[in-house]
């Protein structure tokens, strides 16, 4: 019994392997004159994740690994919410809020400052002024 515990264990987490390993990158282009980073599902600050988690004022093509995109959002990996300040710290007005699935991306963006645009597709997402 013990034998097939053990075993059913390893075959658990090697299919965590491949969740991890071909998740899709995030790619966050910030043409603002400000930071930005994200709440994740009304959770932790994107700063967690080090430097993939504040996109700095006029970055282009800033990638947030997939890796780090699939564990921010394990909770609700089909409809991860992720709310938008421009800040380097998720403090301060919200902005927008971006709602993606894991495996197909982006699925919806709510303006909450009508001074910015947030679209995206896919797996790209860009910021402007308004």
């Amino acid at each position: 019994m013990k034998k097939k515990t053990v075993i059913s264990l390893i075959l658990a987490g090697l299919s965590m392997v491949p969740f991890y390993a071909y998740a899709n990158d995030l790619i966050i282009s910030n043409n603002t004159n400000f930071p930005s980073t994200s709440v994740i599902n009304h959770g932790l600050c994107s700063t967690i994740l080090k430097e993939a988690g504040v996109v700095k004022p006029h970055e282009q093509n800033h990638v947030v690994p997939g890796d780090k995109v699939k564990w921010a959002c394990t909770i609700f990996p089909s409809n991860c919410q992720a709310d938008v300040y421009l800040t380097d710290n998720c403090q301060g007005p919200l902005i927008a809020s971006v709602t993606f699935d894991v495996n197909s991306g982006i699925k919806s963006t709510i303006i909450k400052d009508a001074k910015y645009k947030v679209v995206g597709s896919g797996f790209n997402i860009t910021l402007n002024p308004a």
